[in-house]
């Protein structure tokens, strides 16, 4: 993802990925965080039910995989929440 233009009005940014390679969207800031997941573009704002989702994923993720390196970088994701 690019942000190509941000004023107080108006956030322009470009999606990069495999199928929507370039596409651009404009959307008006209304001061909440948004989440952008998947290749299809879906924006929707981030809540305490995403959150936890999130949180749950990271867990279930360290169990699956304990090298300590990827363990690490999941860390570092749960911190910038």
């Amino acid at each position: 993802m690019g942000v190509r233009m941000v004023t107080s009005k108006v956030v322009m940014f470009t999606i990069q990925g495999l199928l929507n390679d370039g596409e651009d969207f404009v959307c008006i800031p209304k001061g909440e965080p948004i989440s952008i997941a998947s290749d299809v573009s879906t924006i929707y704002p981030i809540d305490e039910e995403c959150t936890s989702k999130f949180e749950k994923y990271c867990t279930d993720l360290k169990n699956m995989l304990p090298i300590s390196t990827i363990s690490s970088e999941i860390n570092k994701s749960q911190a910038n929440l």
